[in-house]
């Protein structure tokens, strides 16, 4: 009898045995600190839909950039994301560009793409037309970049432009936790985009306005412009009040004839003629180009760029300090016609070049629109050595 309850103690030892050699491995689901909702659903660039809880139980790291396709101060981080994507992608690094619109027509896929395409970004793109992941991340800040490590825990992040030795120190060193050797992947040498010595010596703040939570890539005390909006939905926000014209506050949403009579301060726009002050841009409104007819304002920059958009292609003359620009201060989308007069054409919504200066300085700057229908979104301003 003994020695038939020894038999059933020693199968039941050997049994729990295996079980334990079958299990030795649980699979655990890691939840990251944050995810990107209905991920499934959504569209997509460069990818199937991926989540990044998925990807981390993989044994990758993930890297979150948010971004729109019209921002200045995105668009000069792709050269170095591009960088970390060409040397960390094989070893387990997914970056995952995030494409929040600031602009409705920024919602459309096929900008989005062209966008993508032009700027050689070939890493997985979700498109957040309706502020799902920002919201989920509780993010305020284009460009935005999270870094998750393994455990699905955000162990750093950075907003706005520069940080670019530091990130990609952070980077490496998650790859080195996982035991990856990237001894041979010699670290990036561009902290921040070299300043213009010419700002150095021009105007000066008595504060740098920056701090810890915002664009910590600038260099402080020098005054530069800041991003102007022209549509009533930023003009009637907190940190609004971007137009100097009076009367534009009383005509929210419909077209009127604007006098340019004012004398004009810095971080503000001038109307003159005919606009549709619409909920995010100012609308052109005269059938014919005429003098009197354009939008105007003063800057300290060593270059400008506008967003724009139109019904048809449609032109925009440029002028600077009222006479039209020489060939070494215009941006890259600048054209010259048999005339000498420095214009735009607007052929599709986006972010255009407009001023690459010889030098940091103070101007005016002028557009004149020649078309009904052109709309102009935004503004925005840059003191880097390179120019845009």
């Amino acid at each position: 009898m003994l020695k038939k309850y020894l038999s059933i103690l020693i199968f039941s030892a050997i049994l729990f045995s295996c079980s334990e050699d079958v299990n030795s491995e649980p699979k655990i689901y890691i939840t990251p600190q944050h995810e990107i909702p209905n991920y499934e659903t959504m569209e997509w660039i460069n990818s199937d839909p991926i989540s990044i809880g998925n990807q981390i139980g993989k044994g990758k790291i993930v890297l979150i950039d948010f971004w729109t396709y019209t921002c200045v101060n995105c668009i000069r981080t792709f050269p170095f994301i591009n960088e970390w994507d060409s040397k960390y992608r094989d070893d387990g690094l997914v970056i995952i560009g995030v494409h929040t619109p600031e602009f409705e027509f920024e919602k459309k896929i096929k900008n989005i793409k062209e966008s993508a395409k032009k700027h050689n970004l070939s890493y997985p793109i979700v498109l957040d037309n309706d502020f799902d992941i920002w919201n989920e991340f509780n993010n305020r800040y284009w460009p935005a970049k999270y870094l998750f490590n393994a455990r699905g825990e955000v162990v750093y992040s950075h907003f706005g432009e520069g940080g670019y030795v530091e990130t990609e120190k952070e980077i490496r060193k998650l790859l080195e936790e996982q035991n990856k050797d990237i001894s041979d992947k010699e670290l990036g040498k561009i902290e921040n985009q070299e300043i213009d010595e010419s700002v150095f010596g021009g105007f000066y703040g008595e504060s740098s306005g920056m701090n810890d939570k915002n664009a910590d890539g600038e260099k402080p005390f020098y005054r530069m412009t800041r991003e102007l909006y022209m549509g009533s939905e930023r003009n009637l926000s907190y940190g609004g009040i971007y137009c100097g014209n009076v009367d534009y506050y009383d005509n929210i949403g419909s077209s009127h004839e604007y006098a340019d009579d004012y004398e004009y301060s810095h971080n503000k726009f001038y109307l003159s003629g005919n606009w549709n002050n619409d909920f995010e841009s100012v609308i052109s409104e005269n059938n014919s180009p005429a003098e009197n007819e354009y939008l105007s304002f003063k800057f300290r920059s060593k270059s400008v760029n506008g967003v724009f958009s139109s019904n048809n292609k449609s032109r925009l003359l440029v002028r600077l300090d009222g006479k039209f620009l020489r060939e070494n201060e215009a941006g890259l989308d600048i054209n010259f016609d048999d005339e000498g007069r420095s214009y735009i054409n607007i052929e599709e919504p986006k972010m255009y070049s407009i001023l690459i200066l010889p030098e940091y300085t103070e101007k005016v700057l002028t557009l004149l629109p020649q078309d009904k229908g052109i709309s102009v979104f935004a503004f925005t301003f840059g003191s880097y050595e390179e120019g845009f």
